[in-house]
């Protein structure tokens, strides 16, 4: 017998109705492949690997984005993807332990294949490794700025006169808004500690520190007018939406809930209300079922727009506030929607297999700018299309993980970037024709 065989064996890991060859990266269900982003790969290779421990958020941030600051909600949102790769609709295999990191919980046995040289295989258990631990509920707190900018967190545009660097700090300058006027933008940095809320001016000049908290504030958003700014902070404990002045005077929470409300937030055009996310629940399952709210400027009157038990967030208003687009896991992977202001009329406008988002619209609502990461490769890449989902044209060749698009700019052929070109993360403006805009 030994004489047909190669004398290797191959590992395998068994759980449920999955099987999981590390060396290969392959994941099987049934005989069919799974497939999985590589960073989904990786996020399952470190969870099987230490599976029934609990590997902690900032093993999995080390692991996944080594040598880069990413958001916490990095990590939700990675989780909950390969959640949804893995459910079977029986047995929960991920469990969250609050503020700490999460558990791959069911069974795993470990076998062995014995490859023969006829290319033939023939299996033979070599260890077995089982583990089942009771579930608890619970979810690390998600840090601000899920409203998709994750999937723009690779890529290389293609650019006509090159980057402007506004920012030139060896700390973490991400989350850059413009404001409308674009003379200004918003951001976040860490250059004096923890993150709180910066402005400058569009040329990078006049840095003004606008919170000095000892929490993290995030995801700054500009009102129509250009003199307030909404933002995401956990300085009472939770995160909750506030709202400040152009140049930080007169904070003011907005949101009183136990669950997380997540930014970026948006007003309308009219300034009178504010668009948000919400989670499900404090913890738990249903924690990472967000979605859609809006409320009045002042915090005020509080309405759920979309009820789905999926993740819907990332609201972005059409600039006569008629339509309100937004991304929803609802069909499986993440997908562009547009809805009235009052949550009816949800319609998917990509239905396709890549992962989409709303970005922006272009100043004439004719058009949402979007970004799509691509399942063969993983590759984010910025898109365009009409705002009924026709006329799709891609608009950046993204080839390496140094840059992510957060925000168009009202300089026209500008958008506002972040590129870890030079090891640390840093803002710039990128030339890049967008119609109508």
């Amino acid at each position: 017998m030994k004489s047909e065989t190669n004398g290797h064996l191959r590992k395998v890991l068994e759980f449920e109705s999955f099987r999981f060859y590390p060396a290969e990266r392959l994941l099987e269900q049934g005989g069919k492949r799974i497939r999985l982003t590589p960073r989904l790969m990786d996020l399952l290779i470190l969870l099987l690997d230490h599976r029934g421990e609990l590997v902690t958020k900032e093993t999995i941030l080390q692991t996944l984005w080594p040598n880069s600051f990413v958001e916490e909600n990095n990590i939700n949102q990675a989780v909950s993807s390969l959640r949804k790769k893995l459910s079977n609709g029986v047995s929960e295999f991920i469990e969250t332990v609050p503020k700490v990191g999460f558990r791959f919980i069911v069974p795993v046995i470990e076998a062995g294949e014995e490859i023969k040289l006829h290319g033939q295989v023939s299996r033979t258990f070599v260890q077995s490794k089982s583990y089942l631990f009771l579930l608890a509920a619970g979810v690390i707190i998600a840090a601000a700025g899920f409203g998709y900018y994750w999937y723009l967190e690779r890529g290389r545009a293609a650019s006509k006169n090159g980057l402007i660097n506004l920012t030139n700090n060896l700390a973490e300058d991400n989350f850059p808004m413009r404001s409308p006027d674009g003379k200004k933008i918003v951001f976040t940095s860490n250059r004096d500690g923890n993150g709180n809320i910066y402005s400058m001016n569009i040329d990078g000049s006049g840095v003004t520190r606008l919170t000095n908290v000892s929490a993290e504030e995030q995801a700054p958003t500009w009102s129509p007018d250009g003199n307030k700014i909404v933002f995401e902070s956990n300085r009472d404990g939770n995160f909750e939406l506030y709202v400040m002045n152009l140049d930080g005077s007169g904070q003011k929470r907005l949101t009183f809930d136990p669950r997380t409300d997540g930014g970026p937030a948006r007003f309308s055009p009219d300034g009178t209300k504010i668009a948000f996310a919400r989670s499900g629940a404090t913890e738990g399952p249903d924690y990472y079922n967000f979605d859609i709210y809006t409320m009045n400027a002042d915090g005020s009157d509080v309405k759920q727009l979309t009820t789905d038990k999926e993740y819907d967030a990332g609201p972005v208003w059409s600039p006569d506030g008629s339509k309100i687009a937004f991304v929803s896991a609802r069909e499986k992977n993440f997908d562009l929607f547009v809805m009235n202001p009052d949550g009816s009329d949800q319609v998917n406008l990509t239905k396709s297999p890549e992962s989409d988002g709303p970005l922006d619209w272009t100043r004439d609502g004719k058009r949402i700018i979007f970004g799509q990461t691509q399942v063969s490769n993983g590759i984010n890449q910025l898109w365009i299309m009409n705002s009924d989902g026709a006329e799709r044209r891609q608009l950046t060749s993204f080839v390496d993980n140094s840059y992510h698009v957060y925000s168009s700019s009202s300089i026209p052929g500008k958008i506002v970037i972040t590129s870890r070109k030079e090891g640390n993360s840093e803002i710039y403006l990128l030339d890049l024709e967008l119609p109508g805009f």
